[in-house]
């Protein structure tokens, strides 16, 4: 098991917790965690196998433990967040460092959105790691460690982070319930965000910082145009950008069954488009596959 980690989407929550249960040396044991390590390692990642059926298909297992190919036996999971939500929670971690690397306060979100030369830099990822001051992936848009530029899927499973704690552990099941091996119950899972903080002042801050959220709602779809098309989440009335005909993620993934089926693509669609990932019905599972090559 891996995770593609999303800067600010929980990733390092949900690593520390799977590393913690399911981590260690992928020897003699039938199901392990490894960490990736860095946010950048994960954009590397090349697509699905075409070959291999959906996770939670009949012919799952056997596709991914039949196979002599390299990564075929794995499954890729990463987590969604709403990316207006996303940017509030990167600026407010990251504000203290990009007003010294800029130059300039960033006194509140639209100062740094308002910022052309900045915003771009980030978007590209192009600090590096000295005058980056570790910023380096974070602000990149999420499709990146999602899908690849032609649009095939990089990952298994998107989690929600609205239901981080109930994603995790569906996706896990998932996975043992597709297992023709002897099952044990699952260890109990326990999730404290790593970079939250309880102090008033920061909840204060984060308060007020939410309160934003609608005023810079275009200014955000205007810079991360490609996840709100990639995820299918709704624009803004105010947005200055045309709505999406048809979101990448209705064609590519399909919602988790509530228990493993042997269905295939199954379609699905919305009557209107999502405002945030916690709209979907489920955690979605993600495939490159190609029926042809059985």
């Amino acid at each position: 098991l891996y995770t593609a980690p999303i800067a600010k989407t929980a990733s390092e929550t949900t690593t520390r917790v799977l590393n913690g249960i399911f981590g260690g040396r992928c020897i003699n044991q039938s199901f392990c965690f490894i960490d990736v390590g860095t946010h950048d390692m994960a954009l590397k990642w090349p697509s699905l196998p075409s070959h291999r059926p959906r996770l939670g298909d009949s012919h799952w297992w056997n596709a991914t433990h039949t196979s002599c190919r390299v990564g075929d036996n794995s499954v890729r999971l990463t987590t969604i967040r709403h990316p207006v939500d996303r940017f509030l929670s990167l600026y407010r971690w990251f504000r203290p460092k990009l007003e010294r690397i800029f130059g300039r306060n960033f006194t509140f979100p639209a100062a740094l959105l308002n910022d052309r030369n900045a915003m771009q830099t980030l978007l590209a990822g192009k600090l590096g790691r000295r005058e980056g001051m570790g910023i380096g992936a974070h602000f990149m848009p999420m499709h990146l460690w999602v899908k690849t530029a032609g649009g095939q899927p990089k990952v298994d499973v998107l989690i929600r982070f609205s239901h981080l704690e109930d994603d995790v552990v569906s996706a896990i099941e998932l996975i043992r319930s597709s297992s023709p091996v002897a099952r044990t119950a699952l260890p109990q899972f326990r999730f404290q965000h790593v970079h939250q903080t309880q102090s008033p002042s920061q909840k204060k801050a984060e308060n007020a910082h939410a309160a934003f959220a609608s005023s810079i709602s275009s200014a955000v779809e205007r810079y991360y145009r490609s996840d709100f098309e990639t995820f299918g989440f709704a624009f803004s009335k105010q947005s200055l950008v045309s709505p999406l005909r048809r979101a990448w993620v209705l064609d590519a993934c399909v919602p988790a069954p509530a228990r493993s089926s042997t269905g295939g693509n199954t379609p699905w669609s919305w009557d209107a488009a999502p405002t945030s990932e916690s709209d979907w019905p489920a955690l979605l599972l993600c495939s490159n596959f190609r029926a042809a090559q059985i």
